[in-house]
């Protein structure tokens, strides 16, 4: 799913990921980020010492790509949040906990494409419910 929204929707440009979840929830969460800072940016991170609000961010350029799909899609099994952006691409994929995405764009191109892509894969669209007006 990732590699073809890069394919045909991202399709210039670097991409940026953003974990909003930097704060993992069991032990086992930690060791797996600290592998993936190494494995992407061949660094060593101790997540245990970052500031409460510093959510970790990779960057990748066009060739790099098929890094940002390893990590999307690691960081959509393990159910965290995470953002890709696009920086020529004019739309942002949002991760909810690994099995819910959500898409903002102000390109209506973009939009129909991904739409496309999300009846090709069978995604399941979830209506937002109307809010209740209250009388005042």
């Amino acid at each position: 799913f990732i590699e073809t929204v890069l394919r045909e929707v991202y399709e210039e440009g670097d991409v940026l990921i953003v974990v909003e979840d930097a704060e993992p929830w069991f032990e086992c969460d930690h060791a797996i980020m600290e592998g993936m800072g190494k494995l992407i940016e061949g660094k060593h991170y101790n997540y245990f010492k970052l500031p409460p609000k510093h959510y970790p961010t990779y960057q990748f350029k066009k060739p790099e790509w098929s890094k940002a799909v390893s990590l999307f899609t690691l960081m959509s099994c393990f159910g965290w949040k995470c953002f890709l952006y696009g920086s020529d691409s004019h739309l942002t994929l949002y991760n909810w906990e690994g099995d819910v995405y959500d898409f903002w764009t102000d390109s209506p191109i973009k939009k129909k494409a991904m739409n496309q892509i999300l009846r090709n894969f069978g995604a399941k669209r979830i209506q937002r419910r109307a809010r209740k007006q209250t009388a005042k």
